[in-house]
């Protein structure tokens, strides 16, 4: 949760970066408690129904998809990264360029 925090931060005042963190399998009132408790900020949508999970072929928690502007899926991470990284970051830049 913190290097998504920090990526986040990277990246928020580029009007061109969308960060949008969906909870799932999770009860909605603890993952907001435990967001708020260590200062997150990141947007969140909360899946009650799943239709995201469906939607994406989520196969577990976590999981990260990149989408390009053209919503073409450009990656998929399974598990935890770090995603304030200098190659995360990279490589976000790389795409928002494009």
């Amino acid at each position: 949760m913190p290097s998504i925090e920090g990526l986040f931060r990277h990246f928020i005042d580029n009007q061109e970066f969308i960060m949008l963190t969906i909870i799932f399998r999770d009860d909605p009132q603890n993952a907001i408690s435990y967001l708020k408790q260590n200062g997150f900020n990141f947007p969140v949508m909360i899946d009650e129904e799943g239709k995201a999970a469906k939607a994406y072929g989520l196969t577990g928690v976590p999981e990260t998809y990149i989408v390009d502007k053209k919503g073409i899926l450009r990656k998929k991470v399974i598990g935890p990264a770090q995603w304030d990284s200098a190659e995360a970051v990279a490589e976000i830049s790389e795409l928002l360029k494009e």
